[in-house]
Parts: C-alpha cells; structure tokens; sequence
C-alpha cells in the first residue's frame, strides 16, 4: 500500500491508516518506521470499527468520491487486490 500510495495517490486517492489498539505513540514510530507518508489514525473508543462493522484485521475499504462504500477487503492487500479496490472507485493502475 506504502509503495502504491507514493506512486499513484496524490490527487487521485487519499489512504488514511486507522489504530484502535495501539498507543498513540506507538502508531507515530509504526509511521517513522516503514516510511509512511500516509495519515495515521487513532481510533478512540473504536468507533471507526464500530460504525464500519471491522470484524478483523486488516480491513480495507475503498470509499468513493461520494462517501459510498465501493469494495471491502478483510486480508492483507496484494498488488491484485489494491488494483481491485482502486477500480472499484475508479481509479485505473498498470
């Protein structure tokens, strides 16, 4: 995700990272760590998962434009995958 986000995300998509278990600290290392450029999120209270119906982890959403839920994947994205989920909101990638 790291690498697609880079190459194709500004301007065409917006990736936003969402923690409900860790320390908050702990997600701003996890960030410095692997070199995201992508917002990480705390999710107090685990509303997020709550108001989304996230059962496990990792899940992803690919959200349209118009805030409507287009794909869900609940695994770990794959180059496959996140090609999938992006065309799902109309986002094309090689």
């Amino acid at each position: 995700m790291r690498d697609t986000y880079k190459q194709y995300g500004a301007g065409k998509f917006t990736l936003v990272g969402i923690n409900q278990g860790d320390p908050k600290d702990d997600i701003a290392l996890f960030g410095k760590q692997f070199g995201l450029t992508y917002p990480l999120l705390f999710d107090k209270g685990d509303s997020v998962n709550t108001t989304y119906g996230v059962t496990a982890i990792p899940t992803t959403y690919f959200i349209d434009s118009n805030g409507i839920v287009r794909s869900v994947f609940v695994e770990q994205l794959t180059p496959k995958t996140m090609r999938q989920g992006l065309a799902s909101i109309g986002i094309s990638m090689p």
